[in-house]
């Protein structure tokens, strides 16, 4: 998996979701820069998951991607804030980690912060 700079609003909501899940995924024939390779170092990096913790613990789909991607990005070029994005019903007061998942910053979902 390869992690690049989307540089517009415009271009992100033009990815195609020509792929098994449906999700937004740049075309092999556009070039975008690989985050690796960028001279400007990310400062936000919105992160996925199946379930996440109230200290920003996550559960992904199994595979590792955004764990090792993570924990490279944060040695070899800066620290950008992590923030999971996600329903409530997806918050947990824990979730079953290991010590190579990586800890997020924040989770936002709808309803944080609100006052009842």
């Amino acid at each position: 998996m390869t992690m690049v700079r989307i540089p517009t609003l415009d271009d992100l909501y033009n990815l195609p979701r020509d792929n098994p899940y449906h999700i937004l995924q740049p075309d092999p024939d556009t070039i975008f820069e690989d985050v690796f390779a960028s001279k400007v170092p990310l400062d936000l990096i919105l992160v996925p998951g199946l379930a996440f913790s109230t200290d920003g613990k996550r559960v992904g789909r199994g595979k590792g991607f955004y764990d090792r991607f993570l924990a490279s990005y944060t040695k070899l070029k800066s620290e950008p804030y992590t923030i999971g994005l996600t329903f409530k019903e997806s918050i947990f007061d824990s979730v079953p980690t290991t010590e190579t998942d990586f800890v997020l910053d924040e989770v936002v979902y709808p309803g944080k912060g609100d006052s009842f």
